[in-house]
This record gives C-alpha cells, structure tokens and sequence, in this order.
C-alpha cells in the first residue's frame, strides 16, 4: 500500500488575549500508579489499567521487567513523555472493556473546551493473525448521567499520536472516560492528557493523505472495489469545514471495464471502509474525467476517510489494470482548492476475469450439513472471541456457522465434533478446463480456537477426493470483514469437476468460539484462448523397414478454449532435443479437435538401433500452457535383411533385444552346463553363468491359504461346515 501526503500550512492571526488558555486537567501518570481520583468502570471482565513504561513486550509476557525501564522490545518501547503511561492490555480473546474516568470536572462556562492525549496501539501478528486493541472516548455531564460515546479509535496508531476532540455541552460535573478493548495487540496505550480551553478557531484542513491500493487485484464483476482513500485530517474547533466537490482523473487501462454508473464516493471515520456513508451520486469517466459536486459534506474534527470505488463488469479484461490520481487543485471545501500538485500514490489493481461467484443472496446450489447456514448475521455470540458481525458483509445474506442460535451452544459451534461430523459447505460443481491460474476471493469473518479445526478444501473429481487450502493454525478472532485470496495450485487447473468447500471440525470439548462468517466468493482465472499441443506420435514406429527418408506424422489436439487459426510451428527431434526439425501447421483447428500433421521433411531412419528420447512438440506463440506441448517416446529401429540370412552375434547383439523378464543376455557362455557358444565365443543365452531357474526369483509362491481357525467369510452350502472335527478318523 504506497500513500502520497500533503500539507497544508495556513497562517492564522488572533487577538492576543485568545493566545491564552485555561487548562483544566493534565495527566501524565509519572505515579505510576492509578492517578489520585480517577477511577475505573469494567464494561466486560475485570480487567484494570496498568501504567508503565511503553506497552507490551512479546519478550516479557509476564511483565517481569521493571514498569518504568524503557525496552526497545515494547510496543511502543517507552512512553510518550517521561518515565510512564497508561495501558489496557490482555493477551486473550474475551474482548475485556474498562473505563478509565477522569475526577468530576467543574467545566460550566467553559467555551472551547479541547481534550488532548497521545495514543499508540501496535498490531501483534501471530502465525498469520492479526490484532490490536482499540480505545473509545466517551464523556457525561453528570455521575448518574449515561456515557456519550464521543469518539472511537478503531485503527492501528503505530507510533505515539496526538489527538484531538472538542468537548462538548460543559457541566459543573463533567467526566471523560478512555475505555480501552482488547483485541489480542500490544496493547491501547494513552499519555499526556489535557483538556483546557482553547482559542476559537475555524475549522480547516490540515493535512491530507492518498493511499492505495488495498489489495492488488479485483476479480472482474466485483462491486464498490477501493480504489482510492484520501485522509482529511481537520484542525479547529468551531464553524465548519464543508467538502463541496471532488474531481478524478483515470488511469485505468480502459474505462470501458467499469458499469455504468460505476463510481461511488463514501465517508468513513476509520480506516475499514464501509458503504453507511455515500457521497453525491454514482457517476462515470467522462473524457477521463469523474466529477462528484454539490456535496455539502461537513468534514468532523480530526481524521476522516473518503473512498473512492469502482463497480467492474463481469466481462472486463483479464489483466487490464484499474487507476486513478486526483489532479492539483480538485478538491474545493471552504472556498480553498487542494492539493498543489498532482497526487498519484504508487499502485493499482489487476481485474482477474470471475469464473464463478456467489453472494448467497438469491439461490444458491451450495451443500450445507452441521450447522452451515445461510442467512443474516446479527452480531451474536462470543466469549470466548469476537461475536458474529452486525451483518453480511453486502447484501443481506452470508454464509457462516449457526447464524439462527441452534444447538446446545447457541451461536457458536458445537464441541466435541468428529471427522464425520464436522460441518460441511460444498460448492456446487465447476467448469474451469479452460482456465489456470485459479484464485479464490472471498470475505471473511472467522473466530475459532487453536485446538479446533477450521479448513478450505478442494476437489477436481467432484468431490470423489478433497485436499486442502488452507487451513488455521493458530486462534482466530476477525472483528471486522477482511478480503481473502488464496492462490490455487496449477494441479486444479484445467478440470470441469472443480468443487469448492468450507469446512469447521474437528473441536475439542473447550472454548467453542462462533466460527465462520463468509461473503462474496469468487473463483477468477485466467482464460485459456490459445493452446495447442502434440497428443499422440503416430509414425514412425518401431520395427523394420525403415529408410533414410522416413515420414513423421503426430496428432496435434487443440486444449484450449477458442478456435486456433493461426499457423503453429510443430517440431521433432530423434536426439532428445539436441536438434529439432521444424514446420508449420496451417489447418484450423476447432474447440477440442485434433488433426494429424505429417511434416513435409521426413527423417532418417536408416541406421538400425534404439532412439531412446524421441520428441515432438509445437511452439505456438502466445500459447498459454505449456505444460501439453510436448510428448516423448521411444523407437527402435530394426534392420531390414535380404534373405538369406546369418547372425552369429560376433560383432554385437544383432539388433536383437531382451523383452519381459531379464534374463536373456548376450555374452560369453560360461555355466556348469552350457559353458561355450555354438560358434565363435558369444551368444543369447538364459544367463551366462547362471540357469534360467537361479534367475527366476520367487519361483513359487503362496497366493492364499486358509487354515479355517478364524471366519474368513466362506459361504457354506450343503453339508459343508467350519467346525472342531469330532471322532474323525484318517
């Protein structure tokens, strides 16, 4: 993900008296210890505040290491300002929450009242998890009032950041609380806390950011796919600061790839985008130029988000590209135009044409056994590890795991699943002979536990035999959706009984946690247009009769997925690929269809012998898989003779060769019996100084035997019975 930056510098000028400010509380935490008259309130779990020196070390999972020592192993390593800071940290999945609450504040009469703190919360990434922990503002205007959630922090900060919210409707009995959330990071971290009065001060943009891409790849026929983000960070504290229009300039490979209507504009306030928020009306690239105008859009104080997305037609280009810059000066808000120059981050996506793709919001041919469900996630569930979202990712459909709150543990899997009673969601069969270079696409929303089973597996004998993707090896606790692509290797190319499924199990009997959430798969690869390659050598063949000016004739096959027209170089080597002899095929070849091709320079095949390495193969440009051009064979060249004939075997063997069982040699006799040729010194013979029955190995054996001591399912008819023998007499 590549980001442009650009700052904006404005002078400003205020009488001298607003230069002054009354401060109403600074923190720092330099006790450390929980500050005198602050106090704490457990949303969930018990877990309290600590105050050290930087946040958590991977290195130091017990804390053994002094609070205030600074450790370059910490995350962040020391605090923002002096010797400590406070912390809200768990290594655990159980979504902890606890309040740290400023001392009642008497803020009546105030005006421009600003909060200000540092924060930092570092991602831990753990056998290919991700988390950090998250902080959440909040304020009341009295103790037996209710919390105002005043602004949440749900991004990763990786290095101490000020920040800044204006308070609002003061009170003699003002309270703020910085609630922190465990999410399996380093730890949400907060120092050197202020809140005073400030100078009053127009609302402006500061600085702005423009990032992309996302990911490197849109898989043709997706909707509201990121492009570009552009981060508005807005200082001031009154008035507003309205964004009014917005102007995109193309860098895609063709315009033509995206719908009609294709571009969207939406808000966010974190850095996960969502569509809650749309801006203007959806529009197009016209002359390469996409305007949004009229928007009126207050900008909030702080950081915020827009994101610019693209609707791709399912027919768009394999491998065309999708970009965009915004030009200098194509950003109005308050009568001021950014940037200054034009800003085009490094990046783009790659369209990978969709084979098959499914919402779950209509029909669907998908299998589901266990506790597979398709319906609408509602947020339930967890505790242990995250709840299921507050809904699919789009539309109103997922697929996931006990949606509806079935079973003995609602909203969660179940525990103590088997092999055959894991659960099971089975794509319906697909057709992908004509593609390679096969990936999956898909969101995701899972939570599982270390000891239990989650899997994506495949077929491409429709389902007879599966292996496996992927599959997780460690906990796993998504509290947002995330975009997935996992590469299918090349062996599931080319196969018209693809199957696809998701699979949860084995568990144990612990810590069932509420598993998979899935939306928006797609199967993309790319089409197989042109390949041609030799199926069959049809002559010549071994044996004799074979001359110095020989015809070669192979079949060659079209495998790929459109009519091949253009001529194709075929060629042919006796001397495994040392020399080739080469030319061109001009006969059109359908969909499937083959046809022989006898070269017009034929061979020389007038030296009797074996050719080991005899190859074919076609090296048609632009073929896109190579992996059936060629074929490899053998021949052996027997001599031609005019009776009549001899061969005593004095010179060599005579072209003569040893077939099924090695035992025929060509030497000097020199057994106990036959311990000479008939003449001269060499002959064929069965061993030269063996018999043909010392050469044979394993010259008798058992191939059943039944002792009839245990039941080896014999059918009996008659008289006949397996029985202990009574009176019997021999």
């Amino acid at each position: 993900m590549k980001v442009s930056r650009f700052f904006i510098i404005l002078l400003l000028s205020f009488p001298l008296s607003q230069l002054f400010s009354q401060v109403h509380l600074t923190e720092g935490f330099e006790s450390g210890l929980k500050p005198e008259g602050w106090t704490e309130e457990a949303v969930s779990g018990d877990e309290p505040w600590r105050y050290r020196n930087g946040g958590h070390s991977p290195n130091d999972n017990n804390w053994q290491v002094p609070a205030d020592q600074e450790d370059i192993t910490r995350n962040p390593p020391s605090a923002y300002d002096g010797t400590y800071n406070a912390i809200f940290f768990k290594q655990g999945v159980n979504n902890e929450r606890t309040k740290l609450i400023t001392p009642e504040m008497d803020l009546l009469g105030a005006t421009a009242l600003e909060l200000s703190f540092y924060l930092c919360q570092i991602p831990w990434t753990f056998e290919g998890s991700t988390g950090w922990d998250v902080l959440r503002v909040y304020y009341k205007v009295s103790e037996s009032d209710s919390w105002i959630l005043l602004h949440e922090y749900l991004d990763p900060v990786y290095e101490w950041e000020e920040q800044k919210l204006n308070l609002p409707n003061p009170t003699e009995t003002y309270y703020v609380a910085f609630e922190g959330h465990t999410r399996w990071g380093y730890g949400t971290c907060i120092d050197y806390i202020t809140i005073q009065e400030t100078a009053s001060q127009q609302l402006y943009i500061g600085d702005i950011d423009f990032t992309q891409p996302f990911s490197n790849f849109a898989p043709s026929g997706s909707q509201e796919v990121p492009i570009l983000r552009v981060d508005l960070k807005v200082f001031g504290n009154t008035g507003t600061a309205t964004l009014d229009n917005i102007q995109f300039t193309s860098l895609n490979t063709d315009d033509g790839d995206l719908e009609a209507d294709g571009l969207k504009l939406y808000s966010t306030t974190s850095q996960t985008f969502d569509k809650n928020s749309p801006l203007g009306s959806a529009t197009n690239f016209i002359s390469g130029v996409a305007n949004f105008t009229g928007l009126s859009h207050n900008l909030p104080q702080g950081l915020s988000y827009l994101w610019l997305t693209y609707d791709v037609k399912l027919d768009a280009t394999h491998g065309n590209s999708l970009d965009v810059m915004v030009a200098a000066n194509s950003i109005s808000a308050n009568g001021l135009t950014y940037p200054a120059t034009d800003q085009s981050p490094d990046g783009y996506k790659i369209i990978y044409e969709t084979r098959f793709s499914e919402n779950f919001d209509g029909a669907h041919n998908w299998t589901l056994t266990g506790e597979f469900e398709v319906g609408t996630p509602n947020g339930m569930g967890g505790v242990p590890g995250n709840p299921n979202p507050a809904g699919a990712f789009s539309g109103p459909n997922a697929l996931g795991t006990d949606l509806t709150g079935t079973g003995a543990y609602p909203y969660h899997y179940e525990p103590g699943l088997n092999e055959a009673s894991s659960y099971l969601a089975t794509s319906p069969t697909l057709d992908v002979l004509y593609y390679k270079n096969l990936n999956l696409f898909f969101r995701r929303y899972l939570n599982i536990e270390v000891w239990d089973q989650s899997s994506i597996e495949i077929s491409d004998d429709d389902g007879a035999t599966w292996n496996t993707l992927w599959e997780n090896s460690s906990y796993l606790s998504d509290f947002q959706w995330s975009e997935i692509q996992l590469p299918i290797p090349e062996d599931y190319s080319r196969s018209e009984q693809v199957k696809i499924r998701f699979k949860l199990g084995p568990t144990d009997g612990f810590n069932n946690y509420t598993g998979w959430n899935v939306d928006d798969i797609f199967l993309t690869g790319e089409f197989i247009s042109k390949d041609v390659g030799v199926s069959e050598w049809i002559a010549p063949l071994s044996g004799s009769g074979h001359t110095n000016s020989d015809s070669v004739t192979v079949r060659i096959k079209n495998y790929g997925g459109a009519e091949i027209v253009d001529p194709v170089p075929v060629a042919y080597s006796f001397n495994g690929g040392s020399t080739w002899t080469i030319n061109q095929m001009n006969v059109t070849i359908p969909v499937g269809g083959s046809v022989d091709f006898t070269f017009p320079t034929t061979a020389d095949l007038s030296v009797p012998g074996l050719r080991p390495s005899v190859l074919a193969k076609t090296a048609m440009p632009g073929d896109q898989f190579t992996g059936n051009d060629q074929i490899s064979t053998e021949i052996y060249i027997v001599p031609t003779y005019i009776p009549p004939y001899l061969e005593e075997f004095e010179t060599g063997d005579g072209f003569w060769r040893s077939m099924g069982h090695e035992i025929w040699a060509h030497g000097t006799p020199d057994g106990s019996t036959i311990d000479n040729a008939y003449s001269g010194s060499l002959s064929w013979i069965t061993g030269t100084t063996s018999t043909y029955g010392d050469l044979i190995s394993e010259k008798s054996r058992i191939i059943f035997e039944d002792g009839f001591e245990t039941d080896n399912s014999w059918t009996f008819a008659g008289e006949f019975e397996r029985e202990i023998p009574s009176n019997t007499a021999l």
